[in-house]
This record gives structure tokens, sequence and C-alpha cells, in this order.
């Protein structure tokens, strides 16, 4: 599953939300810098367990939205 989300801080972000069972949380943390540098520079990324056998990898802007000013 993806969802979007807005961080309190403004920033945007995408959460991949994973099930694996055959997994465990310090899989995802292992490959937690894999996640960061293959969506590029200035995203960052938190890993998360959910409820049951679900994880979150949450992918997040380093930048926040700035509302455009209308002339």
């Amino acid at each position: 599953m993806i969802r979007e989300e807005v961080t309190d801080d403004g920033k945007y972000c995408l959460v991949l939300v994973f099930e694996a069972k055959a997994l465990q949380l310090s899989d995802f943390e292992r490959r937690q810098a894999k996640f960061r540098s293959f969506f590029g520079p200035g995203i960052t990324s938190e890993i998360g367990k959910g409820e049951n056998d679900l994880y979150e990898v949450r992918l997040i802007s380093e930048t926040t939205s700035q509302p455009s000013s209308q002339m």
C-alpha cells in the first residue's frame, strides 16, 4: 500500500507499507540508507513497524512546500 502524508513541520511524505511475515524490523532498518540513496538527494527515510506484519518506510522530502503567491 502507498499513502501520502504531510509531516507536522509541513514536509511531504510518501509512506510505503509492506506486509512481510518473514522479515523483522531490523531487516528494514539495515536497508534504510539504501532507501535514502535510491530515491535521491533531498529525501530522508524513516522505518517503522505497524500492526501485525506490516512495516512502513516513510520517504520524507527535506523541503517544505511554499504557497505560491497570486498576482
